[in-house]
């Protein structure tokens, strides 16, 4: 469950980070009609392209693996980068265009200089991709199939539930156990996450 939640959070929020910057920041064309088809995007709901998405990962012959849950998600989410590109905004251009009179191109503008102002905004949504990664039950029953070898941890807290149907000192202590990760990852990101959403929705923390 570990690795296949931390691999897709921490490539994806970059590679959404990266979006948010170019978005925001970067001169080209049909910037404004890219980013409206983005967030677009969000408004269709996963149920409707998952039979589509099963018949795709099925004939390239990704199901009953790991691979449909961690590969989409490397490219990042449309959420992310509305929020990555609604901070990128609020960062001055003068700052930017410093770094590029000192020689640095786009991407090492991007990598030396956004990247670490908006440490706390990549902490909040790195938690919030975590958490759903962590939390996801659909994905893992239909991609994985009978391969039990990559069941998640929320698929096997069900087969507790079928296993031990009348003994619910086991299946809490199984739940208590699975959000122990989750928060004390809050735990120890809080003051990050709070500063991330004030900064990403405009509130004064």
């Amino acid at each position: 469950t570990l690795w296949q939640s931390i691999i897709p959070t921490l490539i994806g929020v970059f590679v959404s980070g990266l979006s948010g910057y170019a978005i925001a920041k970067l001169k080209f064309p049909c910037r404004g009609a890219i980013f409206t088809f983005l967030i677009a995007t969000m408004m269709i709901p996963g149920t409707i392209t998952m039979v589509s998405s099963y018949m795709l990962y099925d004939t390239i012959g990704w199901t009953n693996g790991p691979l449909p849950l961690i590969i989409p998600g490397l490219f990042g989410s449309a959420s992310n980068v509305f929020f990555m590109r609604q901070y990128f905004e609020g960062v001055p251009d003068e700052l930017l265009d410093a770094a590029k009179i000192d020689g640095l191109g786009n991407f090492t503008t991007y990598l030396f200089i956004a990247l670490p102002v908006s440490v706390p905004v990549f902490v909040s949504l790195s938690l919030l991709s975590f958490i759903s990664h962590y939390n996801a039950y659909l994905s893992p029953l239909l991609y994985l199939g009978d391969n039990s070898k990559f069941y998640t941890l929320q698929i096997m807290l069900k087969s507790l539930m079928s296993l031990y149907k009348n003994d619910w000192n086991i299946i809490l202590s199984a739940c208590v156990v699975s959000i122990l990760p989750l928060m004390l990852l809050y735990l120890f990101t809080q003051n990050f996450f709070i500063k991330g959403i004030s900064i990403s929705s405009g509130l004064k923390g």
